[in-house]
């Protein structure tokens, strides 16, 4: 589970480098759930936060700015300041 967790957010910033920001969508919803599903908080919130992106580049601010605060929570929760600081 956890390596096609990882492809999937792998395939997400690909994607989203390339200018899919629809599949890089898909892809990163991908990692959420399976990361969340192998009991990976911070690894969940790491591909929440390439939710975010794919948001923003949709043009959606509202839903990047909700998986960002989701994120931004669990990395905080996790004492995870350093990755804090590195989301947009």
């Amino acid at each position: 589970m956890a390596l096609r967790a990882a492809a999937a957010g792998a395939r997400g910033a690909i994607l989203l480098a390339e200018g899919d920001s629809a599949g890089a969508l898909q892809a990163f919803h991908q990692s959420v759930q399976l990361w969340r599903e192998a009991e990976a908080p911070y690894e969940a919130a790491m591909a929440r936060a390439g939710l975010a992106r794919a948001f923003h580049a949709m043009g959606d601010s509202d839903s990047s700015a909700m998986e960002l605060r989701v994120a931004r929570a669990a990395l905080s929760q996790l004492g995870a300041a350093l990755d804090l600081v590195t989301l947009i």
